[in-house]
């Protein structure tokens, strides 16, 4: 059994991760996105290669916050050293904490753009929902049988989605 989406911890860790104007703190950064796994999860079986992708960069980030803690304390501080130690390099291989960074950030530019088509549609075809805020978001960055995969299984619940919708409107 797949459990619930607390909004509310999302939020909570989002904030907490916050330094007004100047900074990120990792460790409630990641607990967010662990929190937004969740929403992956109930989308079915073609999102759980997405799912499984953001367990992976949270757990490359949580590795490298636990192995050197004072240069990935904050997102600032781990651009300064990955940068300083020529590890910042986007389109190399190596799980550097810039480029797992920016790849949770498209998940969550997805769960945004989706939640946002959500609430502002009131129709009840979620497959639409869910491949309208995949082809805007994800889709630009995966192989065409990946985006040929997804636009044709796009599926998940009503249920859910209403559920997602009550408690972003508490």
């Amino acid at each position: 059994m797949m459990s619930c989406v607390s909004v509310s911890l999302v939020e909570e860790k989002f904030r907490e991760a916050y330094v007004e104007g100047t900074d990120i703190i990792l460790s409630p950064y990641i607990a967010a996105f662990e929190e937004l796994n969740k929403i992956f999860q109930r989308l079915g079986k073609v999102f759980t290669f997405v799912s499984n992708d953001v367990e992976k960069k949270i757990s490359i980030l949580q590795h490298k916050i636990a192995d050197n803690p004072e240069n990935y304390m904050s997102l600032q501080i781990m651009i300064k050293y990955e940068t300083e130690n020529n590890q910042a390099i986007i389109n190399a291989d190596k799980e550097n904490g810039c480029r797992t960074l920016l790849r949770l950030h498209r998940a969550l530019a997805f769960v945004a753009h989706f939640i946002a088509i959500a609430l502002e549609k009131e129709e009840e075809d979620l497959r639409s929902y869910v491949r309208d805020a995949y082809q805007e978001t994800l889709a630009q960055h995966h192989t065409w049988i990946i985006r040929t995969s997804v636009g044709k299984s796009c599926s998940c619940s009503f249920l859910f989605l209403r559920s997602l919708s009550l408690s972003l409107s508490l």
